[in-house]
């Protein structure tokens, strides 16, 4: 399993040039949004710091967990015709702790829009679930849960998160509130406990 060591804080920066589909920065709000919805599950402890806009491209780097666009493949990773709409690279120690998570969308082979146009995907549909990436969370088999891995220019379904997400976070993050289950199951006939 991949975990934050310190999930209470884990900050977000957005790359200001975005995609070069959308010429008024409004995958600054869209990218804000969704961290918001991830921020909103609640019987967690994990919670994104949305640091804002950055100039910095440099997402390798592990002191910056960057939202960023790749209009021409510098990231290495949409070599051709790439079918992937974006990818969440994460770096982390043999036991799991996460040392660093970046979202990359592919501009090189896709279309992204905040107002709806058709034919584009959705920047807060598809940051929602890359940040879900970013928790340390995979897909799920969940057709409607946002960490479904298939998505759709005309789905915008992932911007809200489901049971699913907020239950996986609850089980790798809990809050001090949680509650919790303890005793032994036994059998009524003879007290004997069951298996």
């Amino acid at each position: 399993d991949l975990y934050w060591a310190t999930p209470q804080s884990v900050s977000i920066a957005i790359q200001e040039a975005g995609s070069d589909n959308i010429s008024d920065a409004s995958h600054v709000t869209a990218i804000g949004n969704a961290i918001d919805s991830w921020n909103a599950t609640g019987r967690t402890s994990f919670h994104l710091v949305n640091t804002g806009v950055t100039t910095r491209t440099d997402w390798e780097s592990n002191d910056i967990h960057l939202v960023t666009f790749d209009e021409n493949n510098s990231s290495g990773f949409f070599t051709g015709a790439s079918g992937t709409v974006a990818i969440t690279p994460v770096s982390f120690f043999e036991s799991g702790r996460i040392v660093d998570a970046d979202v990359i969308f592919n501009g090189k082979n896709f279309r992204f829009t905040t107002s709806g146009a058709g034919g584009r995907f959705d920047v807060q549909d598809v940051a929602a679930h890359e940040l879900g990436h970013v928790a340390g969370l995979d897909h799920s088999g969940v057709c409607g849960a946002t960490m479904f891995p298939y998505v759709d220019s005309t789905v915008i379904l992932h911007r809200s998160l489901s049971r699913d997400e907020s239950s996986a976070l609850a089980s790798i993050y809990p809050s001090s509130t949680q509650g919790g289950i303890s005793g032994r199951v036994c059998r009524a006939a003879d007290g004997s406990g069951v298996a």
